[in-house]
């Protein structure tokens, strides 16, 4: 019978590597032998042969005996992998890892990271709901009278004017002269009763331009049962009430762009978090980025009554629409306080009005010289609640920020261990490096043969 022989046949133990070409030789099948450890007897050799094929199997040559009398021995051992390269081949089922291709969306598990984390910052487009200026804010009044409750936005001017409208002159006049010139029907209350039926009265940091050509403008209004006229009033009616913004937030990228997979930007390879004021610093779930492709949606809604601002963050993927990350709430209004009775009302009012004066030139030392502590209270100083922050609010006018914190892996070796894949893949269609999930292939061989196949599919191995 014959074997062919190899000389620097080079392959992996767990590959399926075959050989080509080969030197076929007349052989003798030693006593005593197996066809899996088989021992061929022959009258000459080649000492560099390290690899045979017989009898439709491969073996590798373990070692090569002079016997004697011109004999020598060659000594193999069955490669059950080359052996049965076909049926490894065709074999279809779960592949974990693979060289040749990958699940970007499977988590990686295989490596460490490193200690030292990136940290990225990226400016958010500010959707421009607040102002800077105190005197570009809006100021909320809310009436009961004839026409029965009311509520109006103004600018700095118009709310000075109405104030204006509702106070005597310093001097010169006395209450009655100036309820008769200003107001109609003068109520018997004198100034207290009119104040009683303002209702609500607050300042928020709200860009005024942006409610203004929502509103309906009038130049008088009921307080009570009485007219009060020559003011400019913007009157909030139906959904005006409240004013919503929108933008979309991108994540800044990995150096790397997430070449190695999605799971990068994921736990416990990533973090994030959007700095958005008055909310402050709110992380964000990693899982939410990657479904996402590193992109939310942050909505803004202002409630001019309330002074209630609430930010809501949504992501959506392929295969859904917006899904909600959080709700959040502050409140960013200031109550001007201006109730009170008889003479006591009338000094409030008018410590508002130099009040709102100051505020205009935003010069708080003459302000609190000429106005005295009691009327401090009325001047315009935000704070929030809620959405974890408490204290003085933050700088609304500051940039918002979306950062990422990144840690990398160690290097890879891609070529040796392959990336998750975790799909149901006919082993030839992929190549390199492949490892199974369970196999459990069936071939026309030995257990022996058997078993050492499928353990080398669940361990890796290379398809050649």
């Amino acid at each position: 019978m014959n074997v062919t022989f190899y000389s620097g046949f080079s392959k992996r133990r767990n590959s399926t590597k075959q050989p080509s070409g080969g030197t076929s030789k007349s052989v003798v099948l030693k006593e005593n032998t197996s066809e899996m450890r088989p021992a061929f007897v022959l009258s000459s050799v080649d000492w560099s042969w390290n690899y045979a094929s017989w009898g439709g199997r491969y073996y590798y040559v373990n070692d090569i005996v002079s016997e004697g009398n011109n004999l020598f021995r060659v000594e193999c051992a069955l490669d059950s992998m080359a052996t049965f390269k076909s049926q490894i081949g065709a074999y279809e089922t779960m592949i974990s890892r693979s060289s040749a291709d990958q699940n970007y969306d499977v988590v990686e598990n295989m490596y460490p990271s490193k200690t030292r984390p990136i940290t990225k910052r990226v400016s958010i487009s500010n959707p421009g709901l607040y102002t800077t200026s105190r005197q570009s804010g809006c100021y909320v009044i809310g009436t009961v009278g004839g026409a029965g409750q009311e509520f109006f936005v103004l600018t700095y001017s118009e709310f000075y004017l109405f104030l204006s409208a509702l106070m005597p002159p310093l001097t010169g006049y006395t209450l009655g002269d100036w309820l008769d010139a200003q107001i109609t029907q003068a109520p018997a209350g004198g100034l207290s009763s009119i104040l009683q039926n303002i209702v609500l009265m607050k300042w928020l940091p709200l860009d005024y331009s942006l409610i203004a050509g929502k509103l309906d403008r009038l130049t008088s209004c009921m307080i009570g049962n009485f007219i009060v006229s020559g003011v400019q009033l913007g009157r909030l009616w139906g959904d005006t009430t409240a004013q919503i913004l929108g933008t979309t937030i991108t994540f800044p990228d990995r150096d790397d762009n997430g070449s190695r997979g999605r799971w990068l930007y994921m736990t416990p390879f990533a973090n994030y978090s959007v700095y958005i004021p008055p909310f402050g610093l709110i992380s964000i779930d990693p899982s939410y980025i990657t479904s996402a492709g590193r992109q939310i949606v942050a909505d803004i809604m202002a409630e001019y009554l309330s002074g209630t601002v609430t930010l809501r963050l949504y992501y959506s993927t392929a295969h859904s629409g917006p899904k909600m990350i959080g709700v959040y709430n502050a409140n960013i209004s200031q109550d001007l306080k201006a109730g009170g009775s008889g003479a006591n009302a009338v000094g409030a009012l008018g410590g508002l009005v130099g009040a709102i004066g100051a505020i205009a030139t935003e010069n708080y030392g003459a302000l609190a010289a000429s106005i005295g502590s009691a009327a401090t209270n009325m001047i315009p100083q935000s704070s929030v609640v809620g959405g974890g922050v408490s204290g003085p609010t933050p700088d609304l006018g500051a940039t918002w920020y979306a950062y990422a914190t990144y840690f990398d892996p160690v290097d890879e070796n891609r070529a040796e261990i392959g990336r998750p894949l975790a799909e149901v893949r006919k082993i030839s269609s992929l190549g390199g490096y492949v490892q199974c999930t369970d196999p459990s292939l069936a071939i026309p061989g030995h257990v022996e043969e058997m078993n050492e196949v499928n353990a080398m599919l669940g361990s890796g191995f290379f398809y050649e």
